[in-house]
């Protein structure tokens, strides 16, 4: 009886730390799975943001845009686009220092994302050359909010160690065209960016439509 009940006993114990270390394992596994999980999203987060602003890169925008795209051609409504680039930007570079020459990129993203709404995209297209989308916005608004940003640009300077530094912007305002690509959206925005380069700079061009 007395060996019985130490069996009973021992198998009793065994269940329980099996089941402990199920629980243990399982435990285990699940922070893990959330780290791996954080990791790959901080990952992820990385290689769609540009590192100086945190907006959008140019990698990200082609995931952006395939969804919003899909909308619009199945929903019609309109979307314009806005590329710009900030005016004799290696001037401010030679002069100031590139670390002035961030302290500017980072007004000017400052207010562009104060200007456009949260459901707008706003990407770092290239060095000091940036993107803006605006969903169910049509060409005349986009031009009123482009002239909003260049104004507010224009009229903010920066103060960097105690220089003050001035910057203005050259803009391109398209309207998308069904069934058109992503890409010749951007092109035609491009094209009207070196017409405002080509008549003056720290201007908005805008394609008629």
């Amino acid at each position: 009886q007395s060996e019985e009940n130490g069996t009973r006993q021992i198998f009793k114990a065994l269940q329980i730390n099996l089941a402990v270390c199920a629980v243990i394992t399982l435990v285990v596994l699940s922070i893990t799975n959330m780290t791996i999980s954080a990791y790959q999203k901080r990952l992820e987060k990385i290689a769609m943001t540009d590192k100086l602003t945190g907006i959008y890169n140019r990698h990200a925008f082609d995931f952006v845009m395939s969804p919003i795209l899909k909308d619009v051609r199945r929903k019609k409504f309109a979307l314009s686009l806005i590329l710009f680039d900030i005016d004799h930007f290696k001037k401010v570079n030679d002069e100031f220092g590139h670390l002035a020459g961030d302290a500017a990129i980072k007004k000017i993203v400052r207010i562009c994302a104060e200007t456009i709404r949260e459901s707008d995209v706003l990407c770092r297209w290239g060095g000091e050359e940036f993107l803006i989308l605006l969903k169910e916005c049509d060409l005349d608004d986009a031009y009123e909010i482009s002239e909003k940003i260049r104004k507010t640009i224009q009229d903010t300077p920066i103060v960097y160690e105690g220089k003050t530094i001035f910057s203005t912007i050259s803009l391109g305002v398209s309207q998308y065209h069904l069934p058109e690509t992503e890409d010749r959206l951007i092109y035609r925005a491009d094209k009207l960016l070196y017409q405002a380069k080509q008549n003056g700079r720290n201007r908005s061009e805008i394609e008629p439509f």
